[in-house]
């Protein structure tokens, strides 16, 4: 038996379906402190059984689930999924792979399954009881509590001794057999109460069915005597009749045509009479019949009203099962429907996704556009400011023209003003106006070849100086062309004076004169400043443009970033939709499979009903019988009564006839009259006393005659005898003639209790027999298991501590089921003492000793060990491994740890990460990758 995997959902930090597959020998869990490496030893331990919250560092069950992360949603539930390889059937189940789950919901609800089968947390904890491993067992060790065994009293330290003994299911049987011990002293509690009270009831029943019993004989004496005192009535009766008939018959002899006539006719008077009787003996006869019929029929009702509400009761279950079926079919509905929400946001997802990743794409497209924009503008700008440079050394030459025909046309002014000469008023008045011009005009130029020459010393390559230059420059061109249009409202007066100024038109105005030269250099600085600002602002625009573009290409790059994150949240929910729908799957089995045996349930009581409408069937055909042979026997008594009406009627007739008879021979034979009414007061006599009797006790007095005929009576004795039967009837009072029948079913109720009782106290004694054999086998297997481990923990711990002493005692040796154990331990160079007094190192290592010494005598199956060697020092360390190296065979470990010597000896290694704020994840680890590890984990 050992761990394949575990499977993790929404358990503490594990936002995340996670899945650890195990291997036989030593598996290694590392990673930072926070990052849930204990959280999956506490999954562990709880779906193996673990209730106790503090034990799971809990307050509360809800935290056992996912409470949510920056980037994820938290849980509605928890789940935790282990499965265990069982070929050995260590485990008392008939799987060889077996899977254990455990599921928590918000709102407390938690589900249990083996294999997917549902069960309660009872089938987990027993699956596990005696192997070492499960709820409270001594194969699971966590950080800080290793040293909890030494910590515990010596009444609490026995339970994982017990659990190595394999003695927990002894004692788990013994408590349950004390249950049922417990139960039985209280059904014999409940039982006994109702015994006495039966036996009262059965008391005064008793008495009453005496009574009833005294009431049936003294009327059984009664109706005999009764019996007896009308036959012998009837008997004196006939006796007489017989002397009268004698009479008669000597009368008759005398009138013998007569007496024949009237003998004919009384008997067919007696013959009537006699048909009458059998006709009122049928008539009773079926009335006895019809009220058996009436019984019968009231118990076929019965039976059939019975399963009438039989039938109704399944009924309704079937309303309730189709309700129940409703709700399945609504809730598989709703299922669908939730998966296929889910298959459609699965789909729209999909869609998403491909739509992202065609963004990116575009993305990455419009980058590189971008970019080459961005370099293009960029080679741009190198151009434009190549031929700025340009420009500005060719403003430099040009202004050095400029300045060069200038300082020409002021010499050649300068030299013609000297040349000014006339005699008349007019050319004197003309040279005074263009002496004043040519002044001011050379005022005006000697003033901006200052500007120039101030100019000369600016700093071209600033940008404040180039416009300084570029306004005074603008200034001058403006000033000289005002200038140069007042010296040509003069040149009509040159022409005047051609011969006092000869010469200087050609100096100032010829076509390639200074004037056209200056006007030429004014000209290109014009075009050369124009086009340096032209280039100037272009720079400016592809330096705003190439901040555009990277403000757009940053833009982009947000852009791929966000649908980036997108995609992968987008792939994550994927993920987390097909974990829904394989959820939403699982519910919608476990609802057909809940279905399934409804529709079972009704199919079942269908059937029942089935068979009850046709045992109704047969109950009414029975009845209907019943009342069609009820209805013929009042019909055939209707007719007997019919039959007695016309008999009655004849005979009336008939006595008539003999009437008139006697009247014709009365007054020849009025003693033969006499004789005759005499012997029908006789006969009627007779009848009467035999139809009251019938009528009083439903008896015929013709079926007693025989038995009495040769006996002989005292009268007054049966009278005497009756009135004191009479009597004590009367005394009797009123009689329950159902006491009889109640007093022998409370008879039958008190042997059945009795029974009942003797059962129980039977079947306390077997308990108790069962608990003392259980109490013996435990405190064997306790012992032999005990004084095991005893050597044992001896030996390890000299070997761990390289010397010294340990041994375990019992506290109380005379009652070993309950005795506590206490452990006392000397390190080498050390006093025998306490655990309590132990240092850190030193009880780690003798609860290891105390651990391993348990193996040895019942190896757990796995054992979860979480930084036990925390305490431990480099030597100690290696004595662990060497321990943990010769287990490997026989226990699977789990060890949570940081010291890298301990990871060294592991078969398999896992990574527990938090790469994302409060969510933990799994990876499986190279174990040769250990100093990396180091590294990276901080693994000391």
């Amino acid at each position: 038996m050992f761990l394949k995997n575990l499977k993790i959902y929404g358990f503490k930090t594990f936002g995340r379906k996670v899945v650890v597959d195990f291997q036989k020998g030593i598996t290694a869990i590392v990673g930072p402190n926070g990052a849930g490496k204990s959280n999956l030893i506490d999954a562990l331990n709880w779906v193996t059984g673990e209730t106790k919250l503090s034990d799971l560092r809990v307050r509360t069950s809800e935290q056992l689930i996912f409470h949510g992360s920056p980037s994820l949603k938290p849980l509605s539930l928890a789940e935790v999924s282990l499965t265990i390889e069982n070929t050995d059937n260590l485990l008392p189940i008939e799987y060889a792979e077996v899977n254990i789950t455990r599921r928590i919901y918000r709102d407390g609800t938690s589900e249990f399954f083996i294999n997917k089968n549902k069960c309660i947390l009872k089938d987990i904890t027993n699956l596990f009881l005696g192997t070492g491993a499960g709820r409270g067992a001594y194969a699971s060790m966590r950080q800080g509590e290793i040293d909890r065994i030494l910590k515990q009293k010596p009444e609490e330290r026995r339970e994982i001794f017990e659990e190595a003994a394999g003695i927990l299911k002894y004692r788990n049987k013994r408590r349950e057999t004390e249950r049922d011990l417990e139960r039985a002293e209280a059904n014999l509690k409940q039982i006994r109460p109702t015994l006495i009270e039966v036996e009262r009831q059965y008391q005064t029943k008793k008495k009453q069915a005496e009574k009833a019993e005294r009431y049936n004989k003294l009327m059984d004496r009664r109706i005999a005597i009764e019996v007896d005192i009308h036959l012998v009535k009837v008997f004196d009766l006939k006796r007489e009749l017989e002397a009268k008939n004698d009479i008669l018959q000597k009368l008759l002899d005398k009138k013998q045509a007569l007496l024949d006539k009237l003998k004919s006719i009384e008997m067919e008077i007696d013959a009537s009479l006699a048909q009458s009787q059998d006709l009122q003996h049928n008539q009773h006869a079926i009335q006895t019949e019809i009220l058996q019929h009436e019984t019968e029929i009231s118990t076929l009702r019965q039976r059939i009203a019975s399963l009438g509400d039989r039938k109704m009761s399944l009924e309704l279950n079937i309303k309730e099962w189709d309700a129940a079926l409703l709700q399945s079919d609504q809730r598989l509905a709703k299922i669908d429907a939730i998966i296929e929400d889910l298959t459609r946001e699965k789909s729209n997802l999909a869609g998403m996704i491909a739509e992202r990743q065609d963004n990116l794409e575009q993305y990455a497209r419009d980058i590189t556009a971008i970019q080459k924009i961005v370099d293009d503008d960029a080679v741009n700008i190198e151009t434009y400011r190549k031929k700025i440079a340009d420009l500005e050394v060719a403003l430099v030459e040009a202004r050095d023209r400029l300045e060069e025909v200038i300082n020409r046309m002021v010499e050649a002014i300068d030299k013609r003003k000297a040349e000014l000469k006339g005699s008349a008023e007019l050319k004197q008045d003309l040279k005074t106006s263009i002496a004043r011009a040519l002044d001011e005009l050379g005022v005006f130029l000697k003033g901006r070849k200052d500007v120039l020459s101030d100019l000369s010393t600016l700093d071209f390559t600033r940008h404040s100086d180039k416009e300084k230059v570029r306004s005074t420059l603008t200034a001058l061109r403006d000033s000289l062309e005002q200038r140069m249009s007042s010296v040509d409202q003069l040149r009509q007066q040159f022409a005047q004076l051609d011969n006092l100024i000869s010469g200087f038109d050609e100096i100032i105005f010829a076509r390639e004169g200074i004037h056209s030269q200056k006007e030429s250099l004014d000209k290109a600085i014009v075009d050369m400043q124009r086009d340096e600002k032209a280039h100037k602002e272009r720079i400016v625009f592809l330096e705003t443009d190439i901040r555009n573009q990277q403000a757009r290409i940053e833009t982009i790059k947000q852009m791929m970033h966000d649908s980036q994150l997108a995609l992968v949240q987008m792939r994550e929910k994927s993920l987390a939709v097909d974990e829904s729908m394989a959820t939403q799957q699982g519910f919608r089995r476990d609802v057909e499979k809940q279905r399934e045996g409804v529709l079972a349930s009704i199919t079942q009581a269908r059937e029942t009903i089935s068979r009850i409408d046709v045992e109704v069937g047969g109950f009414e055909k029975e009845q209907a019988k019943a009342v069609a042979k009820q209805e013929k026997l009042k019909s055939d008594l209707a007719r007997i009564s019919k039959s007695l009406s016309t008999i009655t009627q004849a005979s009336s007739g008939k006595e008539k006839k003999a009437r008139e008879c006697k009247e014709q021979l009365e007054e020849f034979h009025g003693r033969t009259e006499e004789a005759t009414r005499a012997i029908t007061m006789i006969e009627v006599e007779m009848r009467t006393i035999y139809e009251n009797f019938y009528e009083n006790y439903s008896i015929d007095l013709r079926e007693h005659e025989k038995e009495i005929r040769n006996r002989k009576f005292d009268i007054g004795e049966m009278r005497t005898e009756l009135k004191k039967i009479k009597d004590e009837l009367r005394d009797l009072g009123q009689v329950n003639a159902m006491a009889i029948d109640e007093c022998r079913e409370l008879d039958e109720r008190y042997r059945l209790l009795k029974e009942q009782i003797d059962d129980i106290e039977k079947s306390q004694k077997n308990l108790e027999s069962i608990i003392k054999e259980i109490n013996k086998n435990s405190e064997e297997l306790f012992h032999q298991t005990f004084n095991r481990i005893k050597v044992n923990f001896h030996k390890i711990f000299r070997r761990l501590f390289d010397g010294g002493k340990a041994e375990l005692n019992l506290t109380n040796p005379e009652n070993v089921l309950e005795s506590g154990i206490e452990i006392l331990v000397q390190p080498p160079s050390k006093a025998l003492q306490n655990e309590a007094l132990l240092s850190g190192g030193e009880a780690s290592m003798t609860a290891i000793a105390l651990l391993f010494a348990i193996f040895m005598v019942k190896p757990s199956p796995f054992c979860l060990l979480d930084e036990i060697d925390a305490a431990l020092d480099g030597p100690n360390v290696e004595r662990f491994k060497k321990m943990l190296l010769e287990f490997r065979e026989t226990t699977q470990f789990l060890i949570i740890s940081h010291n890298i010597n301990t990871l060294k000896v592991a078969d398999a290694l896992y990574g527990i990460s938090m790469e994302e704020d409060g969510v933990s994840t799994a990876l499986s680890l190279d174990v040769n990758e250990l100093e990396k590890l180091k590294k990276k984990y901080e693994v000391t």
